[in-house]
């Protein structure tokens, strides 16, 4: 599953075939948007695979979509998942509140109990929490996430006297996304 989505993601960036985005909506939807359970964490790995190989293009999907009509067969899958559902999202399709849900799934399975899907999970938010401010959009939570992590990692630098530290060195705290984002959101 883990080759197919890396040959997809790949594919997707590049701009291989935009039908592609079927194939990644399905495999988020199965990994994030379903009761937690052993067969949902099976495609977790898969959708880390493709949020860290073409996370630009997922992120920029809606934009795209506002200059671009299909019909609704081109939609790709004509559901969500049932957690999507609870949390009152109806685009069947990429968005940005779906990407802030599967942003918050991550983080939420970051905290599993078995640390290899912990691991996982902190990959895929990671690859994701930084997308918006890279392409210089707001998205809710990335500046105050980035300014604890600068933080940090100022810190880890100071106590530890190198030239340098990288992410892996110290200890990230993914609910840093909630911080600062209540007056985030005022700003904007």
């Amino acid at each position: 599953m883990c080759n197919l989505a890396m040959f997809s993601a790949k594919c997707f960036a590049i701009g291989v075939s935009d039908d592609i985005e079927r194939t990644a909506t399905w495999v988020m939807r199965n990994a994030l948007e379903t009761e937690e359970d052993t067969d949902g964490l099976v495609y977790l790995p898969s959708a880390v695979i493709l949020v860290q190989n073409c996370v630009f293009k997922l992120f920029s999907l809606p934009l795209m979509r506002l200059q671009v009509t299909r019909s609704p067969e081109e939609d790709g899958p004509a559901t969500t998942g049932v957690m999507v559902q609870k949390a009152d999202i109806h685009e069947v399709r990429f968005s940005q509140s779906r990407w802030l849900y599967w942003r918050r799934r991550f983080q939420e399975i970051s905290r599993h109990h078995d640390p290899t899907v912990a691991a996982q999970a902190k990959k895929g938010f990671m690859a994701m929490i930084s997308c918006g401010r890279l392409l210089d959009l707001f998205v809710l939570g990335e500046l105050g996430f980035e300014k604890h992590l600068q933080q940090a990692m100022w810190e880890e630098l100071k106590r530890s006297g190198k030239v340098s530290v990288d992410g892996d060195e110290i200890n990230i705290n993914l609910d840093w996304v909630d911080v600062d984002a209540k007056s985030e959101s005022q700003q904007d």
